[in-house]
């Protein structure tokens, strides 16, 4: 099962609700820098050029340690990967959205119907 934190915008009805899903993002770990400027978290897409950049530079500098280099740039990434929900986050808010719940579901529909069904209840 997944867990979704919900977002939402001050004066927008429950049914415009974005939910952002915690945990490792499969889709940032292959498509890294890519992926995050498709869905324009412009934040994430920096950090993740800068260091690919860094990590081009370190291999030219020190083609000796490539298996060092590239065994730390994997686990870094790996990390990073882990906070793609807080640069969504950070997107979110800055666009005036709020947290307001978090919810489980084992897909994002799921979670929203559930939502939407206790939102109504309460």
């Amino acid at each position: 099962m997944n867990f979704y934190t919900v977002y939402k915008k001050s004066k927008a009805s429950s049914q415009e609700c974005v939910l952002v899903e915690s945990g490792f993002c499969w889709q940032n770990f292959f498509f890294g820098a890519f992926w995050a400027l498709y869905k324009k978290i412009w934040d994430l897409a920096l950090v993740q050029l800068i260091f690919v950049s860094t990590v081009i530079a370190l291999l030219s500098f020190y083609p000796e340690c490539i298996i060092q280099i590239i065994t730390i740039a994997l686990a870094m990434h790996v990390l990073l990967t882990f906070y793609v929900a807080v640069f969504f986050k950070w997107k979110l808010i800055g666009e005036g959205y709020k947290e307001i719940n978090f919810v489980a579901g084992y897909t994002e529909e799921e979670a929203l119907l559930r939502f939407l069904s206790s939102s109504k209840k309460s």
